[in-house]
């Protein structure tokens, strides 16, 4: 088996090819020997933010020394990039072996596994080989039935905040999806919310207290000062606390608050931290696709904005960085997405407006995103390929010398990523 074969092998299983429960995951680990037992996991669910809190903690744990995992999805680029430990993706001859391990147990099963369950069992085998001190673990959809939260005793679970998004899966109100993201609670480990004040956090306080956890929220720190730039974001505690890091956009502050609380309290639960190294880690995190400059020259920027929560903080973030300016805009969505929602708000940015299909059987057709930003009073051209959009995009901008901001799903990332390096390697 080679490394392309392994993840054919794994992509072949489907998204969501199995009925949700728990039952599958836990018999397929305990097949492979229970590894998430021998595991220590910071356990993160939320709408939106729950990559660039993994990022942070996970950053800021590795400065401080730690040998640390990082679990997430999607990937950008690399399939490989979604399991990480030590800031490293996991090898190719690792990926193999642990894949071909799990496909031998497989006939074992009552029932197929999904797909991420079968990346979720590697992880487990994976960070068990490389004695992983803890895991920052993202769950992969919802909470309550997410795969992962088959893990017993985590150190600390956080949420990020909810909003609307899956409504088909998780509930049609901010409340049901709340009440899901909460099944992640576990007794004897404290829970943070990042999240605003309302109904989510108040089911989200009251399954904290049913299960007998304490709650801490990120709106709660005392902060003195908190800004954001194309430089990046910083905050400064009352105390005189100051915590800077490189990603940018107005709701990275509150990520970065949620991980610097996240960080605390894992301290007080018996984590070798220090707060200079905390610091220096903030400082050296990455996560790409969120707010990322692409190009300079012309200024291009591209964030995973996909659901009606984050691209209303996507267009907050345009309008701090661009007062009074419209940009250029290259958008591509998934159909099952509430589109109705995510367009109006794009109408307060906007110039132009590119729209091209993503490379996923899941897409809104170009043609018809475009059809659907008119009618809101946009001035939309449909581009097909995301090459053609990119190129329309690009010399509009240059045109009327404005930035390029690209927005919607991540599937758009790598194809815009390639096509901006080439254009870069020729000039």
């Amino acid at each position: 088996m080679t490394a392309q074969q392994a993840v054919a092998f794994i992509h072949s299983y489907g998204w969501h090819s199995a009925p949700p429960g728990l039952d599958r995951m836990r018999r397929l680990l305990r097949l492979l020997g229970n590894p998430e037992r021998d595991l220590h996991f910071i356990h993160v669910a939320g709408t939106n933010g729950k990559g660039s809190v993994c990022a942070l903690v996970d950053s800021a744990l590795r400065a401080c020394g730690m040998r640390v995992g990082l679990f997430t999805s999607p990937y950008m680029v690399r399939f490989s990039e979604r399991i990480r430990f030590s800031g490293r993706c996991i090898p190719n001859r690792d990926l193999i072996a642990l894949c071909e391990r799990v496909r031998d147990v497989l006939p074992d099963l009552k029932e197929p596994p999904s797909e991420f369950e079968l990346i979720f069992a590697i992880a487990c085998l994976y960070y068990k080989q490389v004695r992983a001190e803890t895991v920052v673990l993202e769950t992969g959809l919802g909470g309550r039935l997410d795969p992962t939260n088959v893990i017993e005793h985590p150190d600390l679970t956080v949420i990020t905040g909810i909003s609307l998004d899956h409504t088909g899966i998780l509930g049609d109100t901010v409340e049901q999806i709340a009440a899901e993201k909460a099944g992640i609670l576990k007794p004897g480990c404290p829970v943070v919310y990042g999240g605003l004040a309302g109904s989510a956090e108040n089911v989200i306080r009251e399954t904290a207290k049913r299960v007998g956890v304490p709650m801490y929220r990120t709106s709660d720190l005392e902060v003195l000062h908190e800004s954001f730039s194309l430089a990046g974001t910083e905050i400064i505690l009352k105390d005189g606390g100051r915590y800077a890091c490189p990603l940018i956009g107005n709701y990275q502050v509150s990520n970065l608050k949620t991980a610097l609380l996240s960080l605390q309290i894992l301290q007080s639960r018996g984590y070798a931290l220090d707060d200079r190294r905390i610091r220096a880690g903030f400082r050296h995190a990455k996560w790409p696709g969120r707010f990322e400059i692409l190009s300079k020259e012309p200024l291009v920027l591209i964030d995973g904005a996909h659901n009606p929560e984050g691209i209303r903080a996507a267009v907050r973030t345009v309008r701090t960085l661009f007062p009074g300016q419209k940009v250029c805009v290259l958008s591509g969505v998934m159909a099952d997405k509430d589109v109705a929602s995510i367009i109006p708000p794009l109408g307060e940015i906007a110039g132009p407006v590119y729209t091209v299909r993503p490379d996923s059987p899941r897409a809104l057709s170009d043609a018809e995103y475009a059809s659907l930003c008119r009618k809101e009073g946009l001035d939309a051209q449909a581009c097909g390929s995301v090459d053609t959009g990119l190129d329309k995009a690009l010399e509009k901008a240059g045109s009327i010398g404005c930035p390029l901001v690209i927005l919607g799903s991540l599937y758009l990332y790598a194809p815009v990523l390639k096509a901006i390096r080439e254009r870069e390697r020729k000039t």
